[in-house]
């Protein structure tokens, strides 16, 4: 592959971002690859130490936050007309609430992802308290001269505690693994605005 085609595909696959971060990420890649062809390279072995234009694409739309992609796929290509203007305005309760609905939906949506973990995290917070709360109740016990609700008391912080280190690693694979999800959805959120022509 040259280097015209590379950057040709690279920026087939970044239409929808602003034209700005397409301009500086296409300038960014013929830099690399000149650098490379300077250093020895041949321009396709210089394209191809570059990587793939798929996966270049893809880390650059990971890194480009969504509202900035939603904000230029939606950024109309000239002003409003005055039609348009009176349209939007007698449309606002129809189209406010809705939208304003669909904003709310995306926000439980996203907190509805984390409520295993924050349960989780409830369980390995009160198995970790109680272990603690038990140690003084113990002495507590054995102060009173009941030695044998101390022992008990012993006995149920160390269970508390082993409880609340076996939810540990729980808690964490079950974070990652939401973070992850987010991660994919954002992804697939963005990559939909993103390497589509826009419609005039």
């Amino acid at each position: 592959m040259t280097k015209n085609e590379f950057l040709s595909a690279l920026q087939a696959r970044l239409t929808g971002l602003p034209e700005e971060d397409v301009k500086k990420s296409l300038a960014y890649y013929s830099e690399m690859i000149d650098d490379r062809v300077e250093d020895g390279m041949t321009e396709e072995e210089a394209v191809s130490a570059v990587g793939e234009p798929d996966a270049i694409a893809k880390q650059i739309v990971s890194e480009t936050p969504i509202t900035k992609i939603v904000k230029e796929r939606i950024k109309p290509k000239h002003g409003l007309q005055e039609w348009q203007i009176v349209l939007l305005v007698l449309g606002a309760p129809l189209w406010l609430p809705l939208l304003i609905t669909a904003g709310v939906l995306i926000f439980v949506f996203f907190i509805l992802l984390w409520v295993a973990v924050i349960v989780e995290g409830a369980f390995l917070l009160s198995f970790g308290v109680s272990a603690l709360a038990s140690i003084p109740l113990s002495v507590y016990f054995f102060v009173l001269g009941k030695p044998y609700s101390g022992v008990c008391a012993i006995g149920c912080a160390f269970a508390l505690a082993g409880l609340a280190l076996l939810m540990l690693p729980a808690v964490v694979y079950t974070a990652r693994g939401t973070a992850r999800l987010m991660k994919n959805i954002l992804l697939g959120i963005k990559s939909f605005f993103v390497g589509k022509e826009k419609k005039a």
